[in-house]
């Protein structure tokens, strides 16, 4: 006989999003939401401002590649902690990722918000490729890096003689 979910947040979740696809699932005492990526924003706006709810710690944060996983649909899948600290309540929100797609709507920075606020361009995240990072072969490589360094808050490393400890 298959059980009920039940969870405080879940008759609140259903009412004001009724027509947008919530899955729910749970696993040992953990209950999660599945939502759809161009809901994400405003279901986290609305467990964070209604009173009976207040969810106010995102509590974990992680990412998961279904790459090789048996059976999944999307390769990526976003996992969400939200703890209500004033009602003791914990509930997991996953959402799932397709790389040829952007990120949700309202969810990321535009260039041109990033441009004027004096930051550095943004690239998409469907599209962002992250670079390689320098790996110094020998300690006069960690100096030269050192001296490159924006922020310099420790002393080269000092080079060891032979027989040094």
């Amino acid at each position: 006989m298959p059980r009920t979910i039940k969870h405080p947040a879940l008759d609140p979740l259903k009412a004001k999003f009724p027509s947008i696809g919530l899955k729910l699932r749970e696993f040992r005492d953990m209950v999660t939401v599945v939502v759809p990526r161009e809901h994400i924003l405003p279901v986290c706006q609305f467990l964070r401002d209604d009173p009976a709810l207040h969810y106010d710690l995102l509590s974990d944060l992680n990412g998961v590649d279904y790459l090789h996983f048996p059976g999944a649909t999307n390769r990526f899948g976003v996992n969400y902690g939200l703890t209500s600290i004033p009602h003791n309540n914990r509930l997991w929100l996953k959402v799932f990722l397709d790389p040829t797609m952007d990120t949700a709507p309202g969810t990321a920075p535009r260039d041109e918000d990033l441009l004027e606020k004096g930051g550095a361009r943004s690239l998409r995240p469907a599209r962002h490729h992250f670079p390689k990072s320098p790996r110094p072969a020998a300690n006069h490589d960690l100096e030269r890096l050192w001296l490159l360094s924006p922020a310099k808050r420790l002393p080269p490393p000092r080079r060891r003689r032979a027989g040094e400890l």
